[in-house]
């Protein structure tokens, strides 16, 4: 039964949610706003922007390395704020909306929502799911690559899934 549930029910869910991209649409240089209580940027000007984003599975347990999770176009807000539109269909819901903070030099980590649905007829809220990434942008500014986790909960908060993997973006501009 577990297994049946897996198969039919939480992994197609779960490839949904894992259906996320970045992308970065900034041609100028933005200005930091946050400031942390030592006085170091919380807020790296140089992830601002749109970018096209692949999630690639590594080490999770039914899923190949390798498989292509999610193509996603996402928007890091200059405020700490992300929003992605994923490649997954729209009737399961593809945005999810999260906050982001400098961590490093170019190291940036992100925390961020998604409510998945059912695929089939888009009615049934499977629950909320947890995606975690951090990243390295790269010194041009023009790509950045890292790991991230995603947790599925049911609307109980027990979790369905657990995805693990690498993601690497291209940022998307004027020209």
């Amino acid at each position: 039964m577990k297994k049946s549930i897996l198969k039919e029910f939480i992994f197609p869910s779960l490839f949904l949610v894992l259906l996320f991209g970045a992308v970065h649409v900034s041609a100028q240089t933005i200005s930091f706003t946050g400031i942390s209580s030592d006085g170091e940027s919380e807020h790296s000007a140089g992830i601002v922007g749109l970018w096209d984003v692949k999630f690639v599975s590594v080490g999770t347990p039914g899923i190949p390395d390798g498989t292509v999770i999610d193509q996603a176009y996402v928007v890091w807000h200059s405020d700490g704020t992300e929003i992605m539109n994923s490649n997954r269909p729209a009737i399961s819901s593809n945005f999810c909306l999260g906050v982001w903070k400098q961590i490093g030099r170019r190291t940036i980590k992100l925390n961020h929502f998604a409510k998945a649905w059912d695929m089939d007829t888009g009615k049934t809220f499977v629950g909320p799911a947890n995606i975690k990434e951090q990243v390295v942008l790269d010194r041009d500014e023009n790509s950045y690559h890292g790991t991230f986790t995603i947790d599925q909960f049911d609307t109980n908060g027990n979790v369905l899934a657990h995805v693990t993997g690498t993601l690497t973006g291209v940022r998307i501009t004027v020209d």
